[in-house]
Order: C-alpha cells, then structure tokens, then sequence
C-alpha cells in the first residue's frame, strides 16, 4: 500500500513561492504603501486609510504555478467613509497615486486598480469603505459600492478548518496547482477555496483527505452546480460557467478521483502512486 503522505507534504513545500519573489512582493508591498500615503497626504488629506492583505497571500493557500506566476490582492480600506465620493472616483485617486510606482503603468479595472510586474507576478488593490469597525465594508466599483467583506471570508475558511486547518489549506493549495496544470484554471482559486472549505474530509495522511474531499465537491456538484459566497454578497461564484466547462470539469474531476483511488489501493507500489498522482499535479509533485 503506498502512503504518499510525506511526498505530498514535501509537495507542499514545493508550491511555496521563492524567497526571491517573496521578497520582491514584500518590496512591491512597501512601495504601494508608500506612494499612496505620500500622495494622499499632498492631494486628499481628509482620507485616511490602511493597507491589509488579502486573499490567498492571506490565508496562506498562495502556491507556485507551472510558469511561477502569482497574484497578490491588497486591500485598502477607508475609515471614515467616504460618502462625498463616488466609489470610481476614490479608484482614480489611488490609480493617480501608483503612478509613481516605477515600471508599472495602474490599470483600472471594474473592482480594482492592477499593477503589473516583471518579476512575473500581478498586484491588485481594492479599496472598501467601512462605516465603522464592526459593520460591513463597502467595496469600491467603477458602478458603485457593493457588499464584500475579505476579513469574514477569511474568518469562515479558518472556522470551516478548525483544529484541521493546516491540511485544509494544503489540500486547497493541491487542488489550486492541479487546476493549474490539469484543469487549465477553470476552476478560480476561491472556488477552490470555497468549495474545499464546504467539503473538506479530514485524515491522517494528505493524499487520502485530497481523494475524499474531491469526491465530496464533485458528489455536491453534481446533485447542486452551485458555489454560493459564505459571506456578503452570497453569490454563486459558478453560476456564468458554461455548459462546456461544467462537463469539462465533472470529467477532470472524474479522472483525479479514478487515478487517486488507483495510487492508494493496497496492491499499488509507490512507483505507480507517484506517477498517478504526477498526472494530475504537475511538475513540483
């Protein structure tokens, strides 16, 4: 019976980034910071702000692709609310402001202000309003504000793991770098994120609680296609998909599953587990 448990943990090592470009996003994160402060001390001093992460940098679920690209999500977030500006308007004074930023020209998008880097890697900022610290915040959008509130999604997802949070998130990380490779993204890290949070079965070893959690998404797809947001807005990050990515999906699924149950039969050498598993996670594994 082949436990590839330590193979995946040394997996998981693998789709950690590099020191370099954690340093590179730590430098880029600093650089943000300070151009946006500088520029809203000159131009609009009357907002005040911080700057938090967000996202998969967050909670820490951020893995190293086939190309060793990465996006990072930084939030920022105005207290007071800024009620005497439209939301687009709030957007085009940080775009103003990382201007400044060296190499990279913002591009300002319908929820965010991007900033492309060489270092192959992407930033992307959005703003949130908060009326005060125990509500909601609003999140900025060239067509207004809408509900959105990371710090909720993040707590949900640390909840839904509990006392099985460090595997939650290592299977999360499997499943981002299988859609990676296998399932040519079709899959958005935060469906993903949602749908291992839903559905995660815990064990002792990670290559079992990866094939049991993937049965579970897959048998909940199929008898419900959805993946209703836990948190504000509520709404259903699969419901555009098209009728040929869903079976594309339900097939990809099919063939991880089929494969996982091969590689951890009793009567399967490590040899075969290895090279099962590798079919469907790519060059790290």
């Amino acid at each position: 019976m082949a436990n590839l448990h330590k193979i995946f943990i040394g997996f998981n090592e693998k789709l950690e980034l590099t020191p370099t470009k954690l340093s590179y996003l730590k430098t880029s994160e600093q650089n943000i910071k300070k151009y946006i402060k500088q520029h809203f001390n000159e131009k609009h001093p009357e907002l005040t702000f911080n700057l938090v992460r967000q996202g998969s940098y967050s909670l820490g679920t951020m893995i190293r692709t086939c190309n060793d690209y990465c996006d990072v999500d930084f939030g920022l977030r105005f207290f007071p609310f800024p009620k005497k500006l439209q939301p687009v308007t709030l957007q085009k004074y940080v775009a103003e402001a990382l201007y400044y930023v060296k190499s990279n020209t913002p591009i300002h998008k319908k929820k965010c202000i991007r900033l492309n880097y060489r270092g192959n890697y992407h930033i992307d900022v959005t703003l949130y309003g908060l009326e005060n610290f125990s509500g909601s915040p609003k999140l900025a959008t060239k067509d207004g504000w809408e509900d959105s509130d990371p710090s909720k999604f993040k707590k949900w997802f640390e909840d839904s793991g509990g006392k099985n949070l460090s595997q939650m998130k290592r299977v999360v990380k499997y499943l981002k770098a299988w859609s990676d490779y296998k399932g040519k993204g079709i899959l958005k890290g935060v469906v993903i994120t949602v749908l291992v949070g839903q559905h995660f079965v815990p064990d002792k070893r990670d290559d079992i609680s990866l094939k049991q959690t993937t049965i579970q998404i897959l048998n909940h797809l199929r008898g419900n296609w959805s993946c209703e947001m836990p948190v504000s807005p509520f709404d259903d990050l699969i419901e555009k998909m098209s009728q040929t990515s869903s079976v594309e999906l339900e097939s990809r699924l099919n063939s991880l599953i089929h494969d996982a149950e091969i590689a951890i039969a009793k009567n399967t050498n490590e040899e075969k587990a290895i090279y099962l598993w590798k079919k469907h996670l790519g060059k790290y594994f």
